[in-house]
């Protein structure tokens, strides 16, 4: 690639593999797609007049890529060209998000789980779920989509991180709905921490 990354967006989108945000300023090469036929990396859009922070979380979303900042939400749709900052993500910014079957899911105050359609604009908060401490916010725990379901990384204590597991399950009306797997003590550290991110692996 011809920009250096720092938790850059990526998502394969129509068979090209697209990387968004550098560890600079936004510049030509600030979106770089990847053609797999010709095995090259080409910048495919100026973001000169963009006002970008930096990048604290990064998904990609019905082939779109979603890029987050402290205070500003920003889309781009390579099938259009274009880059836009989305106002109404804005308003419900939650770090350590991930997307399960084009719902968004992300930590939503104490102790709560709230998931978002990008599509029809709509939130549905979770209430008190079993295993997670009363505090999930700042820097304090992630989640990611494990298989379909949610696994949720937290710490419980100055040293130790904890995982949870939750099912998720589409009801009538598409009303969602989380269900409790298991919950345990996966690590112990020597020294205090802060969970950055998440990924998943197959091994």
């Amino acid at each position: 690639m011809k920009e250096p990354r720092k938790c850059g967006a990526v998502g394969l989108i129509d068979g090209m593999l697209y990387v968004v945000g550098g560890c600079y300023a936004p510049s030509l090469n600030w979106v770089e797609v990847f053609n797999f036929k010709k095995q090259t990396w080409e910048s495919v859009l100026s973001l000169d007049n963009v006002d970008l922070e930096e990048q604290v979380n990064c998904f990609v979303m019905n082939d779109k890529i979603y890029r987050m900042g402290q205070k500003t939400i920003f889309v781009n749709n390579p099938k259009k060209g274009k880059f836009q900052e989305d106002f109404a993500l804005e308003k419900l910014w939650i770090k350590g998000c991930c997307p399960i079957d084009n719902m968004l899911y992300g930590f939503y105050c104490a102790n709560q789980i709230v998931v978002y359609d990008l599509v029809v604009g709509i939130g549905t908060v979770f209430w008190g779920l079993e295993g997670l401490p009363e505090k999930l916010e700042g820097c304090t725990g992630t989640m990611v989509n494990h298989g379909g379901r949610l696994a949720i990384l937290f710490k419980k204590s100055p040293t130790e991180i904890w995982c949870t597991e939750i099912a998720m399950e589409r009801g009538e009306g598409g009303f969602i709905s989380g269900k409790f797997l298991w919950s345990n003590h996966v690590l112990t550290l020597t020294d205090s921490f802060i969970i950055e991110r998440a990924l998943t692996v197959t091994v």
